[in-house]
Parts: structure tokens; sequence; C-alpha cells
């Protein structure tokens, strides 16, 4: 696993043994705990190398001792399916079981037997046929074996999770059920699931990865150079240390910006220089750089975009917003200020959610502390009233509903306030034409509405 050697010589730089170090350690002993786990990481974080990672033999070896062969890891990779339906997702998962088993040396009658029961399944299109066959198949490999642990690795979920009917999960929840602390499930996805599905079936799954629910976050300084050894090796080039360590502070160890960020120097079509003051900017002007910024920025929830826009223009955040912020902080896109305050995890990621065709995503924030408002970067003043701050805050959390002018005018006691006035005040302060509205629309016969951001040019 520590080879160095260059393309030319025939092979390639692997990841070093301590390549998410923490990470691995925590995934390997919640599997030796007999539990499940869910890791979230948001667009360009690696998730699939981590999944990779996984399933080297190496890697489980070192981490399950003698005992590694008694705990067989089914790869489920999402990309896989021939379509998003269970029958899909349990014809994979059927495929993989039968070729771990074949992997093994005492394994070939099962891997023969669980094939038989997929190919016997095949011209079926009933789901609950495919259920049965799945719970009857991993039924038959648990038995075999009583030191069996199987380990299903579901990477790239969130789309399938979002899509399949629910009780596919509560399936898999029960068959965890009847192997109790012998079967294992470890997620990958870029949202926690619960943002993705709450449906209860949906969540009787969640409760078994719940307790462990690990962030993916930045690469550390080691992994880091590790990734810039790897994409020069590739080119037959050992990376610059002082290029190296200044594209690792740029972009914060984010592995897509790095990886983007390196490849611009590598034909000498960037350089980059210590003391560079227009070095972000560079990068930002870089099609393959922005093109990752834009990947994360949309992997994440309008919440935690709104929350980031405030962070990056050190806008005051409402409590809220503290939820959004928690799972920033999970997938490492947030961290803490030497002042103590909440700061974006890199200059580069920060710059880019500053920008105006990016801030337009979030062009209203509220502070419900203070009473301030800001549209499109632009503290409005003067100050909204009481009246009219109660009015947009109710707008703004129904954003994109119509409000009937009964349903605004129940927000003051006894009817004390001309809702058509208050509405009329409202678009003098935060409307650049109050003649031609763009945020507070009127819905004839019908209400008000508080249209939703438009999406940024280049999106």
């Amino acid at each position: 696993m520590n080879d160095t050697r260059t393309p030319a010589q025939g092979h390639f730089i692997d990841y070093l043994p301590t390549y998410r170090l923490e990470i691995v350690t925590r995934i390997m002993h919640t599997i030796v705990a007999g539990d499940s786990c869910s890791i979230v990481g948001a667009s360009g974080m690696a998730k699939s190398n981590l999944f990779r990672r996984l399933l080297n033999p190496e890697v489980r070896q070192h981490y399950l001792g003698d005992a590694w062969r008694s705990y067989p890891f089914l790869a489920i990779d999402s990309h896989a399916l021939t379509e998003l339906s269970e029958r899909a997702m349990y014809d994979l998962l059927l495929e993989r079981l039968a070729a771990v088993m074949r992997e093994q040396a005492v394994g070939e009658d099962l891997a023969a037997m669980v094939e038989e029961l997929h190919q016997q399944t095949l011209p079926s299109v009933d789901p609950l046929a495919w259920q049965r066959t799945f719970t009857k198949a991993v039924w038959a490999v648990m038995n075999a074996d009583a030191t069996r642990h199987l380990v299903f690795l579901f990477d790239q979920l969130d789309e399938v999770y979002e899509t399949l009917n629910p009780r596919f999960f509560a399936n898999l929840r029960a068959i965890r059920d009847q192997h109790k602390y012998r079967l294992s499930y470890v997620t990958f996805t870029r949202e926690v699931l619960p943002r993705i599905s709450q449906a209860p079936e949906s969540e009787e799954f969640y409760e078994l990865l719940s307790p462990n629910v690990i962030g993916l976050g930045p690469y550390n300084r080691e992994d880091a150079w590790t990734l810039l050894r790897r994409v020069g090796g590739r080119y037959g080039v050992e990376p610059d240390a002082t290029l190296g360590d200044r594209l690792i502070a740029l972009t914060g160890g984010h592995p897509g910006l790095l990886r983007a960020a390196y490849m611009t120097t590598l034909w000498g079509s960037l350089t980059l220089t210590e003391a560079d003051p227009e070095a972000i900017q560079t990068l930002l002007a870089n099609a393959d750089v922005r093109t990752e910024c834009l990947k994360l920025w949309e992997s994440i929830g309008e919440d935690e975009q709104m929350a980031l826009a405030d962070i990056a223009a050190d806008y005051p955040l409402e409590q809220v917003e503290q939820e959004a912020v928690r799972l920033l902080r999970l997938k490492g896109l947030v961290m803490e200020s030497d002042a103590g305050q909440a700061a974006i995890f890199c200059r580069l990621f920060e710059d880019f959610v500053n920008q105006p065709e990016v801030f337009k995503a979030v062009d209203i924030r509220l502070d419900r502390r203070s009473g301030k408002v800001w549209v499109e970067g632009r503290a409005v003043s003067p100050d909204l009233t009481a009246a009219e701050f109660a009015l947009l805050s109710y707008l703004f959390e129904r954003r994109g509903e119509i409000c009937s002018k009964s349903e605004l005018k129940a927000l003051y006691p006894e009817g004390s306030q001309d809702v058509d006035a208050l509405i009329n005040q409202l678009r003098r302060k935060i409307e650049s034409d109050p003649r031609r509205p763009k945020y507070i629309l009127t819905v004839r016969g019908k209400g008000f509405q508080l249209a939703k951001p438009a999406t940024p040019p280049g999106r």
C-alpha cells in the first residue's frame, strides 16, 4: 500500500495506511460492535474513495485481524443500477451476495444457492417476491456460518433513498433485526437521511444508523498531499512543496477543489506565489475550479446555503439557522474561527459564496433577534416596523406559497392593521421598483406570495 512509483513504472501511488484514519477507525469499530453507520459528505469530499478504501482486503485485515474473512463486505454502488426500482436493487444485492460468497473458499455452495434463488426470481415483477428471495438468501448465508458478519456498503444512496418505496428500507431493517449484531449497513450520502426521506418506514431504517452519523470533511494535510502526489504521478510530475502547501491552504483540503486547482498548474496555465494577493480570484476565474465550487454549493440544502451566505457576508446568524450550521459543521464546511465565530472552511469557497451571482440564491435574509432585513446584500433602511417585520417573516416562512389576506390579517389582534397598506409599505422598503415588485407578489383573487429565489446565472 506504500508504493510511490509513477505510472511510467507501471504502478500508481496508493493511499497511505493513514488515509482518513480517524473515520476508517470509527467505521470499523462500529461494524465490530454489530452496529451500522451513515457517512455524510458534500460534493467533492471523496466519498467513493472512502467506499473503495473500506473494500481493500489489507485495510479490513488490519482492523479485523484473523477474523477479517468472517466479515464479507458487499459493495452496492447505486450507479450500477439498471433502473431506480426495488427489483433492480434486490437484483444487485443478490448478485453481489453470490459474488462475495464465491470469493470465499468455503462459499461455493452458498454462491450456487444464491444464484439459483436469483434465477428463479428473475421473471417476477412483484417486489414482494424479490424481497422474500433476498431475505431467504441472507438467512441461508448467515445460518451456514455462525461467525459470519455481513457488511453492506451503499454508495451514492441519495437518489435511491429518495425514490424507492420506503418499504424496501423497512425490509432491510427487518433483515438486520433477524440477524442482530451480525449484519451492518454503511451508507454514503451527500445529505443526512432524514432530510432525504421522512417516511415512517425510512425512519425505522435510519434508527439503525442514527447513533453513528459520521461527517466526511476536507482532507488533512497528509491526505491532501497524497492526493497531489497521485494526481502529479499520473503525469510523471512531483508537486512543488511550496505550491502544494499554498493550494492546500487556499482550498482548505477539499479534495475536489484541490484536484481542480492543482490541475490548473500542471501545464503552466496558472502560477501562484505564496504572497499572490490575487490567487483566489485567479482560481475562481478557472472554469474547473468554479465548477467544483458550484457542485459543492448545489449539494447542500437551501437553509445551509442561507447560513453560508450569512457567514460569508458577516451577517448575524438567526436562531433558526443553528440547525443548518450544525449540519454544515458535520460536513466540514463550517468551522470555528480564532474568535470563536462560525467560519467557512476555506477562503476560496467563502469568496465564491460572496460573489453576486451566487449570493442572489439567498436574496432576502432576516434576523429575527434584531429585526434587520437584507435584500441582495443591502441592509434595508429605514428598519422595518414590528408590524412590517411580522408580515415579512410570515411570508418568508411560507416562501412560494400563496397567503390569503384573511390569513395575514389574523397576524394582528382584532384586525389592528391594514394588510394592503402594510404590503405597500414593505414594497417601498425592499423592492427596487415598488410598482413592479419582484419579491412580494399579488396573486389576484387569492392573496400575496413571497417569490422564491431566482436561479443565479450560470447554474
